[in-house]
């Protein structure tokens, strides 16, 4: 059955001023930050109100539609926070009739929302290091491979591998790792199974926008590098990360997009260390950062400096929580599905930033059939559903998380930029 959801948008335009290789400079003033005033479907009430408008010029009207050039390319990215597999999430996808693990049903929920982009980035901080190293959760993380098979299901294309649990199960973890990631067909960045592929850029190419993914962490837990291995996980390191910026421009790219596993844990703001490495990726040529590791959400901000004596600006999320885990205290328990439309002109190459929404959620962890059961919520919808009766495993403790969480996650995001501005948008679920 269908239904109503809501998606909290912040409306931002992000207007490049770009050479013909690449958009080197973002430049964003308050008139160009705007909310749109309509609220989804328009009113039945005006359906009928121009029954007598002329035919002929209706016809015209017509024809001229069907003239018109299209003046954008559209392009939308969807990013989620830290994807983990703590011990009580492996043992509820093992199936006792197969013997064998599945872990769609944790996603289900939310798979429509990760579908509904052109490209779907999380950040992957776990190990798939194979049942022979041992399934376990914190605080070496080794999931089974079902796992990425339950994300490329979901509609991930990308996963972010840069991450303090890198070097969980060694150099073997990050090899076999991307070994599976290949085989299920999700591309990645920030470990490498050889020096070549560390020194190569991803690039993804859509409807003509071509975007570069890096990703980068503080550091690996202690754990060091296998001898000889030092290339296989992207430290965060001024020299390297802009030497892969600059790579990224000779190849005429429209975007860099920057992953950063660095922060706090556990704290709702971002620090000194954030907001420095934030200033140094802009001023080096980043227009997105997307940030990991603190387990909470923290806030969004559009960041500019001048370099130059020419304004540079980018969106950062400094950190978008947790997506799932089996967190279970105030604020690690939620977090949000980013939606970040991408505009180019066709006529002049210029890239727009026009629009940011997210999906408030919360993840649910219940009882079934005495097993453990987790299930990534939508907030705002799965409140409906409880209020309307239509799941058994929203308890009446459940929806008064569910509804703290979606309180949680409005005032984190809505506070952060008072150039941004948040506006409900309704949808079919």
């Amino acid at each position: 059955m269908r239904g109503k959801g809501i998606i909290f948008g912040l409306i931002i335009s992000l207007l490049c001023s770009a050479p013909s290789s690449y958009a080197e400079t973002m430049n964003v003033s308050n008139k160009h930050i705007k909310t749109i005033l309509t609220e989804g479907a328009g009113s039945d009430s005006k359906k009928n109100q121009n029954d007598h408008t002329d035919q002929t010029e209706e016809a015209e009207e017509m024809q001229n539609e069907s003239d018109a050039k299209v003046e954008f390319t559209s392009l939308n990215l969807i990013s989620v926070g830290d994807i983990m597999m703590h011990e009580e999430q492996i043992v509820s996808g093992y199936q006792t009739k197969t013997k064998k693990y599945d872990f769609h049903y944790m996603f289900e929920p939310v798979k429509s929302y990760i579908q509904k982009g052109d490209l779907a980035i999380g950040n992957l901080e776990l190990t798939l290091s194979g049942a022979d190293k041992k399934y376990t959760g914190y605080p070496c993380f080794n999931a089974p491979d079902e796992l990425a098979h339950a994300l490329k299901s979901t509609g991930f294309d990308i996963m972010t591998t840069a991450n303090n649990h890198s070097l969980d199960r060694r150099f073997y973890g990050v090899k076999r790792t991307l070994d599976i990631l290949d085989q299920t067909g999700i591309e990645h960045t920030g470990t490498f199974r050889t020096k070549e592929e560390s020194e190569k850029i991803l690039i993804k190419e859509i409807k003509g926008i071509k975007i570069a993914f890096l990703a980068y962490t503080y550091g690996t837990n202690g754990i060091g590098f296998d001898k000889g291995k030092e290339f296989s996980v992207s430290l965060i390191s001024k020299y390297k990360i802009t030497q892969d910026i600059a790579k990224a421009k000779k190849l005429n790219v429209d975007l860099i997009c920057v992953s950063m596993h660095f922060g706090e844990e556990y704290q709702r703001k971002p620090n000194a260390r954030q907001n420095e490495l934030t200033d140094y990726l802009i001023k080096e040529g980043a227009d997105i950062i997307l940030g990991s590791h603190p387990h909470v959400l923290q806030p969004i901000e559009i960041k500019k400096i001048v370099q130059n004596g020419k304004e540079k600006q980018a969106l950062i999320l400094y950190s978008q929580g947790n997506f799932i885990s089996t967190q279970r205290e105030r604020y690690t328990d939620c977090g949000a599905i980013f939606d970040i439309e991408i505009v180019k002109s066709n006529d002049t190459g210029h890239i727009d930033i026009r629009e940011v929404t997210y999906i408030p959620t919360w993840v649910d962890l219940s009882k079934v059939n005495g097993n453990y059961h987790f299930r990534i919520l939508p907030a705002k919808k799965y409140i409906h559903i409880y209020e309307a009766k239509k799941d058994s495993l929203i308890s009446q403790m459940d929806a008064v998380k569910l509804k703290r969480a979606l309180k949680d996650v409005r005032e984190t995001l809505k506070s952060t930029d008072r150039r941004i501005y948040e506006k409900l948008t309704v949808i079919d679920d």
